[in-house]
């Protein structure tokens, strides 16, 4: 559809981590819309990466199908596993790639996320439970019900019962929502009818 970044085949990449040597997970901030560059740049240097996939379902306006999109869970983020042993770690190779701006850390040093949080996350989509599944029930409403600060509560999907604060409404089908994970603040993109205003 117009205006609607679509995310193919070729952006996903199998992810084959040996668990048995050892796996940090870390989080690798994207250049604005290269979350798929930066995946097939680091698959090509034989790192092992993953970008979260959510799935929505839309009614096309005109044929009234339902047609189901991908999209990227985590705008700007992919996630890369490394060796739990520093000595087999190679960030400047991982900072050269393309679309890759920075490994997320503290002063400067890369920071391994929570193993269950991500590891929960990719049993999640392995089960099919990164899926939105429309409710319809802000349809009417459109964009006009949420505002960039405002808190809202996310009601359907694998973030459900999380409260973000609206960075930007300007979508009819789609906001973008900060959310506390991973240990940090992070941007996620949560379909307009998946999300209900704080009473």
């Amino acid at each position: 559809m117009r205006g609607e970044r679509q995310w193919s085949a070729p952006v996903r990449r199998a992810l084959v981590v040996d668990y048995e040597a050892g796996v940090e997970w870390y989080a690798v901030r994207t250049n604005p819309q290269c979350e798929g560059r930066a995946l097939a740049t680091l698959g090509e240097k034989g790192f092992d990466a993953w970008l979260p996939m959510g799935r929505k379902v839309i009614v096309h306006h005109r044929s009234k199908k339902e047609i189901e999109r991908t999209f990227p869970l985590l705008v700007g983020y992919i996630f890369l596993a490394m060796p739990a042993d520093p000595t087999m770690r190679h960030w400047g190779v991982v900072r050269e790639c393309q679309g890759v701006k920075a490994v997320l850390g503290v002063e400067g040093a890369p920071q391994a996320l929570p193993f269950a949080e991500v590891d929960a996350l990719r049993l999640a989509e392995v089960e099919e439970r990164l899926r939105f599944a429309s409710v319809r029930r802000r349809q009417a409403m459109g964009v006009e019900a949420f505002k960039a600060g405002e808190d809202v509560r996310i009601v359907v999907g694998p973030f459900s019962g999380f409260i973000g604060q609206v960075v930007d409404a300007a979508s009819r089908r789609a906001i973008r929502l900060l959310i506390s994970v991973f240990g940090g603040m992070n941007e996620v993109c949560v379909p307009v009818d998946a999300i209900e205003q704080v009473a």
